[in-house]
């Protein structure tokens, strides 16, 4: 499987660039590969399903790109957290989950009977399912186990305890943040495996860079090779238990 957490374009859904994504895919496809799609909020709908239409398909939510996976020993469900109105040229930077899809999530989660990892491109913390916050949606639900995001272009791992969300007094849910495939900030992909009672996520780090040009008038490649150095390899557990 080789799941994309969104952002297949560059800046803001340009059809062209997803052909050029559509071509790289295939290739992955044609290996007898599954890929997964998920939206991120530099993607747009309408041109994202022109060229890939087949990511809609088997969405539980009409109108929204939205994925059942299974993954062996356990089950990931990708939302589609792109906030920007179908056929708008921009949108808003941030996430959020539009009423139907709350609705259903709020509905399955509960149901599962297999650990459950849910993900989106947007973080946890800036979504919310009927009024309440995703940590703690996570949190109650029997069969969660974690939650993976993109977005923040960081490799980053965090508890998604009682100390950020309310009504919980647990800690132990993982939230993991993904690296870029290739833009800034950490760059590389994420090995992921599962097992009978946990699921490990491995960064395999290639590149990193930051436009430190922008800011302070200089690069700093050693330091971005010590990051590099440091990072890789560095794993991620999500215990069943």
């Amino acid at each position: 499987n080789v799941v994309i957490f969104g952002d297949l374009c560059f800046d803001n859904g340009d059809i062209r660039d997803y052909r050029l994504a559509r071509r790289q895919i295939d290739l992955l496809t044609a290996a007898g590969i599954r890929v997964t799609l998920g939206t991120g909020n530099h993607d747009r709908r309408n041109t994202f399903l022109e060229v890939f239409p087949e990511a809609a398909k088997g969405s539980p939510v009409p109108g929204r790109i939205v994925s059942c996976v299974s993954l062996g020993h356990c089950d990931l469900v990708l939302l589609d957290s792109l906030k920007a109105a179908d056929g708008a040229e921009r949108g808003p930077t941030e996430g959020g989950l539009n009423d139907a899809q709350q609705e259903w999530l709020a509905a399955d989660l509960p149901t599962r009977t297999r650990p459950t990892i849910v993900a989106a491109h947007h973080p946890a913390r800036e979504l919310r399912v009927k009024g309440r916050k995703m940590g703690a949606v996570l949190q109650d639900a029997p069969k969660a186990v974690g939650w993976i995001n993109g977005h923040e272009h960081f490799w980053m791992k965090e508890p998604l305890g009682a100390y950020f969300w309310e009504a919980s007094n647990q800690d132990t849910l993982r939230g993991l943040y993904l690296p870029s495939a290739g833009l800034w900030g950490d760059i590389g992909y994420v090995e992921f495996r599962t097992g009978p009672t946990a699921a490990v996520a491995k960064l395999v780090q290639t590149d990193y860079w930051f436009h430190d040009h922008l800011h302070a008038g200089e690069e700093k490649p050693e330091t971005w090779k010590a990051i590099i150095e440091e990072n890789d390899g560095d794993v991620c557990r999500f215990p069943y238990a």
